[in-house]
Parts: C-alpha cells; structure tokens; sequence
C-alpha cells in the first residue's frame, strides 16, 4: 500500500507540473515549451486546456519528445509563426516509441511542425498511421514535414507510414516536405479508407509520389524543384543571381500565392565553372537563393540539389567587350583598354598580354571612357577612367594606383579627353564638363550646346 501511495503521490506531482508548464489565459491560444524530457503529457495537456480557449496549441520552438498523443478535441497546432518559427525549429519526435497523434474521432489541424519518427504499434489497426491515426475525424496538414514515420508490421496493422484515416475519417495536406515514411503493406505515406487529399506537396522527387506512396489518396498535383538564373547571359566581370524554386507544380502553376513548403529546407548548389555564394542555402517562402560568379567565359551549368534530386540551367558567360583604348604617350608599347564590367587592364607589349589595374575597392568597373596625359618631362602618365554610374577614376603612376575623383554632377560617364596642358573634359549624359585640377573640381561647359 505504501508503495502504491508514493507512486499515487509521485503521479499527482508530475501532473502539476505538466500543468504549471502550461501558459493558458482565458480566451487565448495555449502556448508550451519543450522541457528536455518526455513532453506527452505537456502537450496532451494543452490540447485538453485549449478546449476552454481558442482551440490553438501554440508549439515554442524545440524538440518536443512525445508520442501516443491522444487528441480528445477539436484542436489546431501550430507553430509560433507569429515569431518566425516553423518546422525548421519546432519538432515534435516519436523516437519510434509509438505514433505521434491519434485524432480518433475529432479534428486535428497541424501547421508549421515538423513531425518525425513515428512508428504505430502492432496491434490491430493501432499499427496503423506512423504519425497521425484518424477514426471518424479529420486531420488538415499545412506547410509542415512528416519526415522518418512508419506504420507497425502485424497482420491488421501496417498501413499508412505517415497518416491513416479510417472509413469517414478524411484527410487534407498540402505544401508539406513528406521524405522517408514507409508502411511494410501499404500506402508508405498515406492509407485513406476515408479520402486523403494532397495537393502541392514536395515529395523528394520531380516525379511525385511514387505508386506506393498512396492508397486510398489523391495527390492530383506536386511541387517540383525547378532553377532559375538571372540574367541568364553575363560578361566574365558579371553576376548571376541563382534561384532554386519549390514553387510550381507539376502543371506549371505558381502556387507561391496561395501557400509555400516550410521554411529551412536545405539547398547545395554547384557549379561547373566559377563559384555559387553561398554554396549552401535553406528555403525561405519556397526560394534559396545564390549568386553565381563566373572564372572565364563560355556556358556554365549551374545546379542545385534537393532532398537527392538535382536540377540544373545554363549560364551564357562572354568576355566583357572593350569600350575604349588609349596609347600611353610616354611609351610607344604602351596600351589601356577599358572594359565594360571588368575595369582596366594595360599592356606593356604592345597588346601581347594585359594586366588588370586596381581600381579603388567597391569601384565601378563598367568602363566607358579612357583619356591619358604624360606632362612635359614627366616620367609617370596620369590615367583617367570614365564610367557608367560611377564617375571619375584617376591613376598618376602610369595605372598602379587609382584614387576617385570629385563627384561629377551626372555619373554616367560617355568620353573623356585631355588638352596638352592637361584639361580635362568629361562627356556625360547631362553635358560637358571640364577640370583644370586633375579632377579635384569640374565646371560645367555647356553654353551653346543644346
């Protein structure tokens, strides 16, 4: 007896505190946080406090360990998205102890969560529904990942990996990563007596469910991994921005307007040539996203791989073409070019091989205008770079150093020409104007023009 009384005793403290755990004011969504440990009876608890409020378990972010979560009441579980938190940093994990929800005869709605490890016991039809098990109820799965859940082995049991809905139960998923479920007879993902809708899931794969993903369930359209690449034609001094997309399904449609696969899911890019920054990325609405750099020109591929599957678009790189060209006048052998999205390079060897110069870092490299000047004894050439949307440039060592000018009042630079005293003149899109300074000040000179 005494015995029993401690563990009466013992049970009686444990349930305070599961009840303590949980924050209900009247009228509000009852909000918990993991405790580290066995976390069923927290959440059983806050689906049972919920019935008196809004119906709305909110999840704080972490991982839940709990399974065999029975679900007395019409419900709905979320994740705090309100604070940008999804199925990325709130799981709840069977640890294969058991199946996750049994909704039984009420309706369970799941959204932004991850769920994870499943597995239904062996009995009769309890072996049934890795994650969620539906009886005369409904389950509605949003923006969520059921990822690793397993229906049990017996005889009666062993269907629906991940959800099982009995005869007028029903089921609704949709923007949801399903990855890994697996069921030893039937429906690996979703077994429906009562129907199963699944539209614009992601299932690890462009083709979409396999044939033994559903049984008794629909998935009419799937979202597939598609790659984008914009601009899909760059110059060598160029970027392209890299955008891998579960946004389409398998008809074309964008569905990005009426909802998107969670958060947080893991992207690799690569490329054949150059580099992707960041190699690694994670979704954000649908999107990861990378800028490709090119080394040289020619067709790059660029990729991008999802849960095993690998999509890939071409990039078009070209050379940047060669805007101006200027002789140094202290050396015959001397030559500058001035390309469009790659700066200055100069040559000693009269074009045989070229030297790209170090203009100032964050520099404009779109290079429109050249213009040189050796003064009367001088052994160093000044070199001025004129570009487009960014000004001015200077060299007075012959192109080893560069400094920026004075801003001009219109960036957008066209020509550039010296006078033998060393004037110089600057043709931009809002006139001429002139320095007598080095560039230090500009004046405009436009009287007359139209």
């Amino acid at each position: 007896m005494k015995t029993m009384e401690r563990r009466e005793i013992i049970g009686a403290l444990l349930l305070v505190i599961t009840l303590l755990a949980i924050v209900a004011p009247a009228g509000a969504a009852v909000t918990i946080s993991p405790t580290g440990g066995d976390d069923t009876a927290l959440i059983a608890g806050a689906i049972s406090s919920a019935a008196s409020d809004d119906h709305i378990v909110i999840l704080n972010p972490g991982t839940y360990l709990a399974h065999d979560i029975v679900v007395p009441v019409a419900v709905t579980i979320r994740a705090d998205t309100a604070n940008g938190h999804g199925p990325a940093d709130t799981i709840i994990d069977a640890q294969s102890l058991g199946r996750i929800f049994d909704a039984g005869n009420n309706a369970l709605a799941i959204d932004n969560l991850t769920l994870q490890n499943g597995n239904a016991s062996i009995d009769s039809y309890s072996g049934c529904g890795g994650a969620i098990f539906v009886y005369h109820g409904s389950v509605v799965v949003t923006s969520s990942i059921i990822s690793n859940c397993r229906a049990g082995d017996s005889f009666g049991g062993g269907y629906g990996g991940a959800i099982f809905t009995f005869f007028d139960g029903s089921g609704t998923v949709r923007f949801c990563r399903l990855i890994g479920n697996y069921a030893p007879f039937e429906g690996d993902t979703f077994f429906g007596y009562g129907p199963i809708t699944a539209p614009d899931n992601w299932w690890g794969s462009n083709a979409g469910p396999s044939s033994g993903d559903l049984y008794g369930a629909t998935a009419p359209t799937w979202l597939r991994l598609g790659i984008t690449a914009d601009p899909a034609a760059i110059t060598t001094g160029e970027t392209s921005a890299i955008r891998a997309n579960l946004t389409y399904n398998n008809i074309g449609a964008d569905t990005s307007g009426s909802g998107t696969v969670p958060d947080g899911i893991p992207a690799a890019f690569a490329t054949s040539d150059g580099s992707v920054s960041p190699g690694s990325a994670t979704t954000v609405s649908g999107i990861a996203s990378g800028t490709f750099t090119p080394s040289s020109s020619g067709t790059a591929t660029v990729s991008v791989t999802v849960d095993g599957v690998t999509v890939s678009v071409p990039v078009e790189v070209t050379p940047p073409p060669v805007t101006a060209l200027e002789t140094d006048p202290g050396s015959a052998s001397t030559v500058y070019a001035g390309l469009d999205g790659a700066g200055v390079y100069r040559s000693t060897d009269y074009g045989g091989s070229w030297t790209q110069l170090p203009l100032p870092p964050g520099a404009n490299t779109y290079i429109r205008a050249l213009a040189v000047f050796r003064p009367g004894g001088g052994t160093d050439t000044t070199v001025y770079a004129g570009t487009y949307g960014g000004g001015v440039y200077r060299s007075t060592d012959s192109g080893d150093t560069w400094t920026s000018c004075s801003a001009l009042p219109y960036l957008n630079v066209l020509s550039l020409v010296t006078s033998t005293d060393g004037r110089l003149y600057a043709g931009t899109e809002g006139g001429v104007y002139t320095s007598t300074d080095g560039c230090d000040s500009w004046l405009a000179v436009n009287e007359g023009l139209p």
